[in-house]
């Protein structure tokens, strides 16, 4: 398989009318999806939209994103998602440095075009999801192409898929360009160290203009054939309902969520939820097996980066080990993800000692946008600089132990 355009054909050709994406009181299946994505597809290539062409998204957690983003791979067309929380000057330096050739905006953003299309000039298509009269529009995309032929240009698994921002911990923000490729490996992983099947029903809240949600939740789930359930915010107080609500058996966090969850007060039903596996960044330190056992959980704890979708998990088999990750997730037969712990030097240490986090894997970065001084800076010899600092144990446990510079953000405007 070379693209995720094959991946969406496969799986609808497989499950057709199995259940793939619930959203609130909607729901939607495999052969929906691919439908409602065909049709978006041919609304952006009867606008002029070329394989190659950056498509900026500021849509929020809705089953509209998945229809454009899926429409965007099928052409071939490279999407750059925007963080929602951003300014509006921000916003309008990521579409100007990325030239994207469209913008889609979601009911939050239509009212944005006033303002950012005198600063994006580049931008030949401003479209809007589904606001009435709105032309051109995603909604009229999906009324007027009944059953649109599908895409056939050919996509490679080195073709460029996404150019995601990180988020200027460290200094400026930098697109990462992710390819066809990066996006299938890492899926395929991520089910596989999960144990994701057809029977699994797998939640998440996050954002899905995150490294997390699109490479985890919703390419996981695809390349799975599980259902993908999609809550449009996070909430602690109705997280397990919701669970319970979708029968989710498997839920996907980020730290800083389970970390809110673990500091409401306990009640009497926090166990009481169908949920079998969290797959989060952690819990609060020493708290693994109390968390567990409070919700009534098994915990398989994750590593990652925006520019390494593909990086260490715990596994399925094993309790988690306080202060550690977990191994380097496998690739099978598609190479080898290698982690290091180095020095200054770049030079490998022993086991137990601390140092910067290095990884190598065929899922990492191509590059950062526009920026060849910065990318040669983290890229050596194909090993990735993560800028963290970690240990590893004599087993090969990866432990995380913070930042390798002190954390100082910067402004979005601020490109290369």
């Amino acid at each position: 398989m070379h693209n995720v355009r094959e991946l969406i054909l496969a799986q609808a050709a497989t499950y057709c009318d199995r259940e793939y994406l619930v959203y609130k009181d909607q729901s939607f299946s495999f052969a929906e999806l691919d439908l409602r994505s065909r049709q978006v597809a041919h609304g952006f290539v009867e606008l002029g939209l070329h394989k190659g062409d950056r498509v900026a998204v500021l849509i929020s957690n809705r089953p509209a994103f998945l229809f454009v983003w899926w429409a965007l791979l099928r052409i071939g067309a490279v999407m750059v998602p925007i963080n929602l929380k951003l300014t509006g000057g921000d916003i309008a330096d990521i579409i100007d440095h990325t030239e994207a050739r469209a913008v889609v905006l979601g009911e939050l953003f239509g009212q944005s075009i006033q303002m950012l299309a005198p600063r994006c000039p580049g931008v030949a298509h401003w479209i809007r999801v589904g606001e009435n009269g709105a032309d051109p529009s995603v909604q009229g995309f999906l009324e007027r192409y009944d059953d649109p032929p599908d895409a056939t240009i050919p996509i490679l698994a080195d073709d460029p898929a996404l150019i995601l921002y990180t988020s200027g911990t460290t200094g400026a923000p930098r697109g990462v360009i992710h390819t066809h490729g990066d996006y299938l490996l890492t899926a395929e992983s991520f089910a596989r160290t999960i144990r994701l099947s057809p029977r699994d029903r797998l939640l998440t809240a996050n954002a899905l203009f995150h490294v997390n949600a699109q490479f985890y939740s919703c390419m996981g789930t695809l390349f799975a054939g599980a259902t993908f359930i999609l809550a449009d915010k996070f909430s602690a107080s109705q997280l397990w309902s919701w669970t319970r609500r979708y029968q989710a058996n498997k839920l996907v966090l980020l730290l800083p969520l389970t970390t809110t969850l673990y500091n409401r007060p306990p009640l009497p039903d926090d166990a009481d939820n169908p949920v079998q596996l969290v797959v989060a960044g952690g819990v609060p330190a020493g708290c693994h097996e109390d968390f567990q056992t409070r919700f009534g959980v098994k915990l398989q704890t994750l590593y990652s980066l925006t520019e390494a979708p593909l990086g260490v998990m715990s596994p399925p088999d094993v309790p988690c080990r306080p202060g550690a990750v977990g191994l380097p997730m496998p690739v099978g037969d598609h190479g080898e993800n290698e982690i290091r712990i180095v020095d200054d030097r770049l030079e490998p240490l022993p086991n137990g000692e601390a140092g910067e986090i290095m990884i190598r894997n065929p899922a990492i970065m191509k590059a950062y946008l526009k920026n060849p001084e910065a990318t040669a800076n983290v890229l050596v010899d194909g090993w990735l600089r993560t800028g963290d600092r970690g240990s590893m144990d004599d087993d090969g446990w990866i432990r995380f132990l913070g930042r390798t510079k002190d954390v100082t953000r910067k402004k979005a405007s601020q490109f290369k």
